[in-house]
């Protein structure tokens, strides 16, 4: 039980069953009756603390945030970083002596038990999404290095409707807006993935993006958009869907009994959640777009590969990393 909760948490992702084994010796739950202040200004902490169950209120660099068990930042240390932490009813901790374990650690980020995630709003945000959130430390780590931080201008179109698309963005500072022409289709803010729907499907851009103000972000290619999509899809041979998942059939262009891509997102909410669905119809890059999708809203997806000469999904990410 004590394994499965450690690999859950952002600085163990990357460590095997051994590794784990020598955490756990240096590990404890706590049971905390509240409200209690945990920790205040001027006062330190002996190791690291992660929040197990309930919720905290934590101050750091300056902000209070709210830290709930099971949400995506709770996957980190909220110690060290925080200043004050009160906890409002009763919590369990899980508090690790690392002194032992600095040898363990891989990176400055890591032995520091998350990347300062309470002072960087942008990255809990990117790392919240469902489809990154399931990511180890040492993967989502790897990612944001093959990102070229590139700054923007107020005004600057930054994609444009109807071009081919090698890249996908995040925006790290700044705000956006994604429209078609004069419609406004949706605002970006610090943390948000954008213009990922082209390199995946291989289809021209179908939105243009603007920044409203000077802006910071960060390039993805698409080689490494891809590599990522093939890791997380459930990618399954060619037949009949499995029996607990629901079909649901995709198109670049308008037939009967399908959904467009296009409409997708739309389509979405109307879906539901306790279900899967077995991705179907289109090329095996627009059934990756589609489970791409369908995993940003949380919801399970399948990709039933098309054909029975189709390729596999890794020689999918290959022949298009030699593009890119």
């Amino acid at each position: 039980m004590l394994l499965s909760r450690l690999r859950a948490l952002l600085p163990f992702a990357h460590l095997s069953d051994v590794e784990l084994a020598t955490v756990a010796d240096h590990a404890r739950v706590i049971e905390l009756p509240g409200p209690r202040l945990l920790l205040q200004a001027g006062r330190s902490l002996r190791g690291w603390y992660f929040l197990l169950r309930g919720e905290l209120e934590v101050r750091a660099n300056g902000r209070d945030h709210r830290l709930c068990a099971g949400s995506p930042l709770a996957r980190a240390a909220f110690f060290p970083g925080a200043t004050r932490v009160f906890a409002p009813r009763a919590v369990q901790l899980l508090q690790i002596e690392v002194a032992p374990l600095r040898g363990l650690l891989e990176s400055e980020a890591t032995q520091r038990g998350v990347p300062a995630l309470c002072s960087e709003p942008w990255l809990n945000r990117f790392l919240g999404t469902p489809v990154l959130a399931r990511l180890p430390a040492a993967r989502w780590q790897a990612l944001l290095r093959q990102m070229a931080l590139r700054p923007g201008t107020g005004g600057e179109t930054l994609l444009h409707q109807g071009e081919p698309g090698r890249y996908s963005y995040l925006l790290r500072e700044g705000r956006a807006i994604v429209h078609r022409g004069s419609c406004v289709l949706r605002t970006l803010r610090p943390g948000d993935l954008f213009g990922a729907d082209a390199p995946i499907s291989g289809a021209p851009r179908n939105a243009s993006v603007t920044l409203r103000g000077d802006g910071l972000l960060m390039r993805l290619p698409e080689r490494a958009l891809l590599e990522l999509l093939v890791e997380q899809a459930v990618v399954v041979a060619p037949g009949p869907p499995p029996a607990h998942a629901r079909p649901l059939r995709v198109a670049a262009h308008p037939i009967a009994g399908a959904v467009l891509l296009a409409d997708l997102r739309r389509y979405l909410p109307t879906l539901a959640t306790d279900r899967s669905y077995a991705v179907l119809g289109g090329t095996l890059r627009e059934r990756l777009l589609a489970a791409f999708l369908l995993q940003q809203q949380g919801l399970r997806a399948i990709v039933i590969r098309p054909g029975p000469c189709a390729p596999a999904p890794t020689a999918v990410a290959a022949r298009y990393s030699r593009r890119a």
